[in-house]
């Protein structure tokens, strides 16, 4: 058996990035809050709901504003600002740009139970048809163009990547408005599949008289839909309901609630066919990288065999998902009987 000096790694790592099922957000700790001055108040008041916006974000769950410690930080929000700017636009509006402190809040977060939710996280394909002046049609600069607008901010509040069809040729012969509008599943799905994508949104809205916006949308994954019906008070409205509908229920699949303390011993997981040192610093990258894992320590290498132990706040079962996110760790059905882990993966090139 040899050991790999980490110093190597170190060096290395930076240079050798995963392939995911998922997309890196930045800023996750930061948000972006109208204000009416650039006075005392004013900050307070955008600093209390930017916080709140991370807190989203960061554990996927609306529920996690609720805990006594994020309350707490909530009521001293400017407390976790590390750096804070203003924009005003050429209207004269204007937006405070707020950076939070991601050591301290994940400590807040850890503190409160709160799950933590990895910044690698899936992309979202969306499909949105409206009615307007000229009928149905997918919305788009020239068709509702203010909900279009409207749409990647809703996604980046919420910490998701947006990705949106083409709406070319190919996809029109594959999902005309008719289906879009019954929100057919199958169609959609068949018509999403060139994206290579594994969670769809589809949706529908009616702009009413009133102001209202009323529309429903579904959300698919893994053959599996959830329909969610909205009565929005306009289009801005209308898309922070999808993409919270989307975040709520990709969340529950990767945000991990942290178990407390650290182990001490660790969960064992065994990786086969790192060859070289290009392998192991992108397998230590990404295991390091993964929020509620605390330390990576290589144990054994023999052969292409890897053995480390993590040290982390979340058992190993609840760590998987969020783990499998980079797909080249292929899970192994069984871990081999000569070596001490508790689950296997296989390095795919």
């Amino acid at each position: 058996m040899r050991s790999l000096p980490a110093i190597i790694v170190l060096c290395v790592a930076a240079a050798f990035a995963p392939a995911l099922r998922a997309a890196v957000i930045d800023d996750l700790y930061r948000a972006e809050v109208a204000v009416d001055d650039r006075g005392r108040r004013a900050l307070a008041s955008a600093a209390r709901d930017g916080l709140a916006q991370v807190v989203v974000k960061v554990s996927g769950s609306e529920d996690a504003l609720t805990l006594g410690p994020v309350q707490a930080a909530l009521a001293d929000a400017q407390r976790y600002l590390q750096q804070y700017s203003y924009r005003e636009a050429d209207d004269g509006s204007l937006t405070a740009d707020l950076q939070y402190d991601e050591a301290v809040l994940r400590g807040v977060l850890l503190e409160a139970g709160a799950p933590l939710w990895t910044a690698n996280r899936p992309p979202v394909l969306v499909w949105l048809v409206a009615e307007g002046t000229s009928g149905r049609d997918f919305v788009g600069p020239a068709h509702q163009p203010q909900l279009a607008e409207a749409l990647p901010g809703a996604f980046e509040r919420r910490g998701l990547p947006l990705r949106q069809p083409l709406l070319d040729l190919r996809d029109t012969a594959a999902l005309g408005t008719g289906p879009a509008w019954r929100l057919d599943a199958a169609t959609i799905a068949a018509a999403s599949a060139r994206y290579g994508v594994e969670d769809v949104l589809a949706g529908r809205v009616l702009p009413l008289s009133s102001g209202e916006w009323l529309g429903d949308w579904v959300y698919l994954h893994d053959g599996r839909r959830l329909d969610r019906a909205v009565t929005a008070a306009g289009p801005a409205a209308f898309a922070e309901a999808g993409a919270a509908l989307a975040a709520d229920a990709i969340a529950r699949r990767y945000a991990v609630a942290s178990g407390g303390e650290v182990a001490t011993a660790g969960a064992r997981v065994l990786v086969l066919g790192v060859d070289s040192f290009a392998d192991y610093a992108a397998v230590m990258a990404w295991l390091e990288g993964l929020e509620l894992v605390d330390r990576v320590n290589p144990e054994s290498v023999d052969g292409d065999r890897l053995v480390l132990r993590l040290e982390a706040r979340a058992d190993l079962a609840r760590l998987a998902p969020v783990i499998e996110l980079n797909e080249r760790l292929q899970p192994l059905p069984d871990v081999p009987g000569d070596v001490a882990a508790e689950r296997a993966y296989r390095w795919q090139r």
